[in-house]
């Protein structure tokens, strides 16, 4: 019988692939039915979450003249890990590091079912003052 993934691995997975923007391949990775509670609500279904990690990637690219994604995984449990996202943006010669911490939670088989976005005390504000000062909003 083939081993479970162990959360550690999985939760290193998923933030490679999304530091990767392959997003298609991180959908193998999410339960059909998963969750994804955000600050604006929670998302049901691989597909609305997967179309909500397009839409970030989408928009960065769009309106930052760079935008580099890194990870770490920084606490695992037994079905359960979190992952600490840096994204490094620099736009018109200013810089900025924006970190925020997402849990990733599995189910027996081992694949992602529920992903919690948590917000680290003043990184919005301060993403916002960062792109405020470049000129850019964000709807």
């Amino acid at each position: 019988m083939p081993k479970q993934p162990n959360a550690k691995s999985v939760a290193q997975r998923f933030a490679s692939l999304l530091d990767g923007n392959d997003i298609a391949a991180v959908g193998c990775l999410l339960t059909e039915t998963c969750e994804y509670k955000t600050r604006a609500g929670t998302l049901v279904g691989r597909e609305s979450i997967l179309e909500s990690y397009r839409e970030a990637n989408d928009w960065a690219e769009a309106n930052l003249h760079e935008v580099i994604y890194e990870s770490r995984v920084i606490e695992v449990n037994v079905t359960s890990a979190s992952i600490l996202f840096i994204d490094k943006l620099r736009h018109k010669g200013l810089s900025h590091t924006y970190e925020c911490v997402q849990r990733v939670t599995l189910n027996q088989r081992g694949v992602i079912e529920h992903i919690e976005h948590i917000e680290l005390p003043g990184r919005r504000e301060a993403l916002s003052a960062f792109l405020q000062s470049v000129g850019i909003s964000r709807p």
